[in-house]
């Protein structure tokens, strides 16, 4: 590695260690600190500081100067150690994690010191495995527990996890991971006191990687494990518990294809469930190392960004809403490169942040102070000259601070394990007259504001930065002058790249006096007025540099410059910001808005910059001209014609311009992912619904425009509805590119706007991600059960994508089925080829009542709101509905046969004339049913007959059975003409049917033996089905049944005694003729399978030697 990069993800200056990613398996030799951390500054770069781990104070003039190492330690003997991860235990002193050479790899370590950094006890696990410990935590009996990674084969790794006592000692470890690279980067403990390690896998992962967590109890069992991304790679750097119990995951997401990496958050329940995820970042790669939870709810992380700030890379403090969502953000940093690996939340109020920094030529150890609203406190470097950096840093109990990371051993080209105590508070700067925070002269653009961080020869103070109330911002000028930050630009009178003691406002005075004394003649004195006025105007306002600040606005709103877009005008002529930064100045109050007409003049420029192949500038007109339509709407000056007239001529551009996938889209997919689109409207409507006439295929090949497009399906309406449709026309496009975070947060959103339009596109959109991958559609649930009412092909592509998923994962049905009535009330009809494959009914209602059916089998307690809607549609609905309605309802009526009663005059049709798959399950349900109301089920006796007499379908004949069973043992009158039916069942070729008929005939026997008839016959065959090897009937209890048949005595009546009397009947076949054919009579001494008989029905196939059952077809032996 050189040092022209960041180091994006501090597992990473870790993992670069030991053969993963540097060592190629088997090497001998020790990583060096140029192997990790980047090659030496050069020669002569920067003068070596002699005062070895002194501080450097970096603060800008006004702010504190940075405390003082109190002591320091280091530990290492020999090649490479650094500690990832420093606690403060609540026994006193201080813990910390990392990884040391070992004599032959590198080992995970543990070590507790004193509150002076004495070492107290230290131990070191997987010896010689080459292991790293990436994180510790402290449990709840004062014990530790560690995680990291460790190899596990040539070019794999595992996640481990490894609980010691309160004095280092190892009590259990565990392993995860499967054939590709794992790890665990950071633990948490957990209410319940076991663990949540978090990391990333390659092993278990959609594509690429993924993020991973896994639940462990207090002795380390697995109690859950899931892992969360997409089609991008994803991964995990930190964890925090949150206060409704789940937890926050920050990290890490980068295109698969590679490309620039953005910041990522997510939050999960308290079992791992994803509740909402955020990516943050910018135009180039941008990441997160750390994050705290504040004491407002929200959230803080700390990183590193590419995309904002003044270097090469900048550090990074964002905080962001309990939702995730941006509040505000901040970098820190000089010319080259800094990054911030570990954040925490100061008991003073504010965040503290440390990592690296080598902005004065060498890399330094970095620590710096800022206050709630990521204002600068100080900041200090610390180090030797060569090689140094922090990965973590606590609050000492004084007040103070304990850092730890690595430094460069002396003489030699390795690295010292670092443990530093910084003294409590800070001096104050009293100001050296420069600062090395910024250059001389210069301004940047913060989005928010512009700060001039110094000019040549005096000291500025910093404004804020970032993404706060743009009207807070304010810099403070040499000559005492302020400026007002406002959207990113800067008003008269400010610091400017122009004047070397940097203010406009001195020249301006100059030039003035100059007048005065030389040129009494007042016109030659207004000549310079004037020049000293276009001379202040060129430093503030035309400056073509980062600030982008406006021209002049007033009522009318400034035009667009370069580096931001035009201002806008208020009625008072004040001015207002532009809308990518840029003040618009302070002309005279103009009469009203002509925004509209500015808007065609941009549209002209767009033309003419189009004609002359300028695309580039043509886009840049297109959108100032849709900015410019949108402040018309906003003032309430703009009518649909006008919205007509502006959104035709964009449109008309893209469908002439040639390739627009090249020319138009990629310029105006920029503009939208640099917009909030919680606060989107009218322009950024019109640009996405210009997206929507590019080709999307060409869309599609470009990963970037799915994730910009999605977030705008949350934001208004406007922009939601032309969002969600491009999205869906995307995802059927290219449905492996489109299974990202981004993606199922915003179709999860767009299931339950607000706006029927956008629940139309994210069903399309759903679909397309389901039929790639269901298993990605598990999270749009319940979002698809909520459409299943609607009308038309909505309703149609919802049950359809929610068959798919449920189909594979039922249990993601069991929260939402009361819910699914909706469904079951919608005759909508479905094509067979969307219902997807064996799912039954043909309308919305039918494939819902399947989709019931399916979740019910395995957990029917939340579905009794669905029995009416089921028994409307068994009794009304068409032959492949009413299957599904009685499937779903012979499920339920096993919970809830009391309510399942009223389904019975619909089960009685359908038995005298139904398919056989409706009768089958209404047979069912007539059997739960009577099991618990059997008085509800008397009427029923004549059908149930017919199914009991009937050849045609085994599991229907048993079900009968099993109701006329227990209708008779209550209501006797009701069967008792016909028991002879069930008796001559007890030769049935079948033995489920023979067992079935067993069981009725034996639940009769224990309350009314006397309606069983014949009885001889009765009684003799239920003793020969004790001798049958197939029938699972105990044997004693048939021949009781037998003897309470023969004497009329309820079996709990019949003695041992009377058994005993009784004589089997002779092994000998005879003819029957109140069965169903001859009579089995079976040896005692078969034992076992009977031979012949079919495993899945029971019924013994004709012929001497079939292969396949001539009832269910199974094969055969």
């Amino acid at each position: 590695m050189s040092d022209d990069g960041p180091r994006p993800d501090r597992r990473r200056v870790l993992h670069a260690l030991g053969g993963i990613g540097v060592l190629g398996p088997g090497s001998s030799r020790g990583p060096t600190p140029d192997d990790i951390l980047g090659s030496r500054a050069p020669e002569g770069a920067h003068e070596p500081r002699r005062g070895h781990r002194t501080a450097d104070d970096r603060s800008p003039a006004g702010t504190s100067a940075p405390p003082a190492i109190e002591w320091e330690r280091r530990f290492g003997e020999r090649g490479v150690d650094l500690v990832s991860e420093v606690i403060v235990p609540d026994a006193g002193g201080y813990v910390f994690t990392g990884v040391f050479q070992g004599a032959a790899g590198l080992d995970a370590s543990l070590v507790k010191v004193e509150e002076d950094g004495t070492v107290e006890w230290r131990r070191r696990f997987y010896d010689s495995e080459n292991a790293f410990s990436y994180s510790v935590a402290e449990t709840d009996d004062g014990g530790y527990v560690l995680v990291g990674s460790k190899r596990s084969g040539e070019e794999a790794n595992d996640g481990w996890v490894l609980r010691v006592d309160a004095e280092g000692r190892e009590q259990w470890r565990r392993s995860f991971g499967g054939d590709g690279a794992d790890r665990f980067a950071t633990v948490v403990t957990t209410t319940d006191g076991g663990y949540l390690a978090v990391g990333k896998t390659g092993s278990f992962s959609i594509e690429g990687e993924d993020v991973w967590t896994v639940k462990l109890d207090g002795d380390g069992n697995e109690q859950w494990q899931r892992t969360h991304g997409g089609a991008a790679n994803y991964s995990a750097e930190d964890v925090v518990r949150t206060d409704d119990g789940g937890y926050l995951v920050g990290g890490l997401t980068e295109p698969s294809g590679g490309g620039n990496r953005d910041a990522w958050l997510l939050k999960l329940d308290d079992v791992g469930r994803q509740q909402w995820e955020r990516s943050h970042g910018g135009t180039a790669s941008d990441g997160m190392n750390s994050v705290v939870a504040t004491a407002d709810g929200g959230y803080a992380f700390a990183g590193f960004t590419r995309s904002y700030g003044n270097g090469d890379s900048d550090a990074w403090l964002v905080k962001v809403d309990d939702q995730g969502r941006q509040q505000w953000r901040e970098t820190y940093g000089g010319s080259r490169h800094e990054t911030a690996y570990s954040g925490i939340v100061s008991t003073g109020g504010g965040f503290l942040l440390a990592g690296t920094s080598n902005s004065d030529g060498n890399r330094d150890a970095w620590v710096a102070s800022v206050d709630d609203e990521g204002g600068l406190r100080w900041e200090g470097t610390y180090g030797s000259p060569e090689s140094d950096g922090l990965l973590s840093i606590v609050e000492a109990p004084d007040g103070g601070y304990v850092f730890s990371g690595w430094t460069d051993r002396s003489s030699e080209d390795e690295l010292d394990a670092w443990l530093a105590k910084l003294s409590e508070g800070a001096g104050t700067d009293e100001g050296a007259g420069t600062t090395t925070y910024g250059t001389a002269g210069t301004t940047t653009d913060g989005t928010a504001g512009t700060t001039t961080y110094g000019t040549a020869g005096t000291t500025a103070t910093p404004s804020t930065t970032g993404d706060r109330d743009p009207s807070t911002a304010t810099t403070t000028a040499a000559d005492g002058s302020t400026t007002d930050g406002a959207g990113g630009g800067t008003e008269a009178p400010a610091t400017t790249t122009d004047d070397d003691d940097g203010s406009g406002v001195g020249l301006l005075v100059s030039l003035i006096g100059i007048g005065s004394l030389l040129f009494p003649v007042l016109a030659l004195g207004g000549i310079v007025l004037l020049l000293a006025v276009f001379v202040l105007r060129r430093g503030t306002s035309d400056d073509d540099g980062p600030s982008g600040a406006g021209d002049d606005g007033g009522a009318t709103g400034g035009p667009s410059v370069p580096g931001g877009s035009a201002g806008r005008g208020t009625p008072d002529g004040s001015g207002a910001t532009g809308a990518q930064g840029g003040t618009a100045g302070g002309s005279p109050p103009g009469a009203g808005s002509d925004s509209l007409e500015r808007a065609r003049g941009a549209l002209d420029e767009a033309a003419d910059a189009r004609r002359a192949g300028d695309h580039g500038a043509a886009v840049a007109a297109l959108v100032t001209a849709v900015d410019r339509y949108g402040t018309a709407v906003e003032e309430g000056l703009a009518t649909p014609e006008d919205r007509e007239a502006v959104e035709s001529a964009v449109l008309e551009y893209v469908d002439g311009v040639a390739d627009p996938g090249r020319t138009f889209a990629p310029g105006v997919v920029s503009e939208l992912a640099d917009r909030d689109p919680g606060t989107a409207g009218a322009a950024e409507a019109t640009l996405l619904r210009a997206l929507g006439r590019v080709d999307p295929a060409v869309l599609a090949g470009e990963r970037s425009v799915v994730p910009r497009v999605a977030g705008y399906v949350t934001g208004p309406v406007a922009v939601a509805v032309p969002a969600s449709g491009l999205l869906a026309t995307l995802g059927r496009e290219d449905p492996e590119g489109y299974r990202g975070t981004e993606v199922v947060t915003a179709i999860e959103a767009g299931l339950t706007h607000d706006s029927e339009d956008v629940r139309a596109n994210a069903v399309s959109a759903a679909v397309a991600v389901v039929e790639a991958a269901p298993a990605d559609g598990r999270p749009f649930v319940p979002g698809l059960v909520a459409n299943l009412g609607a009308d038309g092909a909505v309703g149609g592509m919802a049950v359809a994508a929610l068959s798919r998923v449920l189909s594979e994962y039922p249990d993601y049905g069991t929260e939402v089925l009361p819910e699914m009535a909706t469904g079951l009330r919608n005759g909508a009809t479905v094509p067979e080829d969307d219902a997807g494959a064996g799912v039954d009914g043909r309308t919305v209602a039918g494939v819902t009542a399947g989709l019931v059916a399916d979740v019910t089998d395995g957990d029917a307690g939340r579905g009794t709101p669905l029995i009416g809607p089921l028994v409307a549609l068994a009794t009304e609905g068409e032959e492949p509905d009413r299957a599904a309605a009685f499937r779903a309802l012979a499920n339920l009526s096993a919970e809830f046969p009391a309510e399942a009663r009223d389904a019975v005059p619909a089960a009685r049709s359908t038995l005298d004339a139904g398919g056989v798959r409706e009768r089958r399950n209404a047979a069912r349900l007539l059997a739960n049913v009577a099991d618990a109301h059997p008085e509800a089920v008397a009427d029923a006796v004549p059908e149930l007959v017919v199914a009991i007499d009937d050849d045609g379908d085994l599991r229907t004949r048993t079900a009968a059975m099993e109701a006329f069973g227990a209708v008779g043992a209550a209501v006797p009158d009701a069967v008792e003409s016909e028991v002879r039916l069930v008796v001559g069942r007890l030769d049935d070729d079948s033995t489920i049917a023979r067992e079935h008929a067993a069981e009725a005939v034996v639940r009769l026997a224990e309350t009314v033996p006397e309606v069983v008839e014949p009885a001889a016959e009765a009684s003799d065959r239920l003793r020969r089905l004790q001798r049958d090897p197939a029938v699972g009937v105990d044997g004693e209890v048939l021949e009781t049944a037998a003897v309470a048949v023969r004497t009329d005595e309820p079996m709990a009546d019949v003695d041992a005694d009377t058994r005993d009397e009784s004589t089997p009947p002779t092994a000998a076949e005879t003819d029957d003729d109140t069965g169903s054919g001859t009579t089995r009579v079976f040896d005692p001494g078969e034992g076992g399978d009977v031979p012949g008989v079919c495993p899945e029905c029971g019924i013994t196939p004709p012929g001497d030697d079939p292969s396949t059952c001539p009832n269910c077809g199974t094969e055969l032996d």
